[in-house]
């Protein structure tokens, strides 16, 4: 059978599994998993390797399907060359221990962040927290205003993905709103100086969700639009790669 590259990923780390020398670290002496397979079984089941293979997979993947999925998880079009920003947002964006966002997005104009959720729950507060990424990353900008956006990846529906099940974004709105003075009071100084902004950010900040089963449909979609031709072999090897980790799991 064909290897995707998603099942590349896995060998990858199935590879360190065996041999963690190579990382500067040794082999426990009464490991949790006592082989790779369980190792593997239970890395499909979390949400850091899903993540690190959507990243994989936006790195790769056009702008213009960037562009669909903000607009089905958004409800409108946020168009743009968007640049997906590394890991060191937290230090580029001097959030000071902040928050690490999943995904973010940016254009001149724009941000959009992503949360994914499989299992665990998010909360008001994580929402702040994200209000203050783009606060950080207008500061970076010399104070340049933007629009921001976030988009909340789960299992089902929008309710079931907070711990208090709000039931749309604007209740949830109303408890950010309540809750954005105390937050930003335990926030560093070069925040706590931009409170009116941060405020604005929270109450005009675009709040979205989007199904893994929905973000598989897109990806179907996009998948049966493609010709043939071997311009579009590498672009449906990527959708077939994140489909098929997306039915492993078990979440479509």
């Amino acid at each position: 059978m064909r290897s995707s590259w998603n099942d590349i990923y896995y060998e990858a780390l199935e590879f360190y599994y065996w041999e963690p020398q190579h990382l500067g670290r040794k082999k426990p002496t009464n490991p949790m998993f006592k082989t790779s397979a369980e190792a593997l079984k239970h890395l499909r089941k979390i949400e850091v390797p899903l993540n690190h293979q959507l990243k994989q997979f936006f790195s790769i993947a056009p702008n213009a399907l960037r562009s669909q999925f903000f607009t089905l998880a958004l409800g409108l079009p946020i168009l743009g060359k968007f640049t997906m920003l590394g890991r060191n947002a937290d230090i580029d964006y001097i959030l000071k221990s902040g928050i690490q966002p999943d995904f973010l997005f940016r254009t001149e104009d724009n941000t959009v962040s992503v949360e994914m959720k499989i299992d665990s729950k998010c909360s008001a507060e994580q929402v702040l927290k994200y209000a203050l990424v783009a606060l950080a990353v207008e500061i970076d900008g010399g104070g340049r205003r933007m629009q921001h956006s976030l988009i909340v990846m789960g299992k089902s529906d929008f309710n079931r993905v907070w711990k208090e099940r709000y039931s749309s974004p604007e209740e949830l709105r109303i408890v950010l709103e309540s809750q954005m003075q105390m937050f930003l009071a335990k926030r560093p100084t070069c925040f706590r100086e931009e409170e009116v902004r941060f405020f604005d950010i929270v109450k005009s900040l675009s709040i979205g969700f989007v199904s893994y089963r929905n973000f598989a449909g897109l990806l179907s979609a996009e998948k049966e639009r493609l010709d043939s031709s071997e311009e579009s072999e590498a672009y449906r090897n990527l959708l077939n790669g994140m489909i098929s980790e997306l039915e492993e799991r078990e979440l479509i």
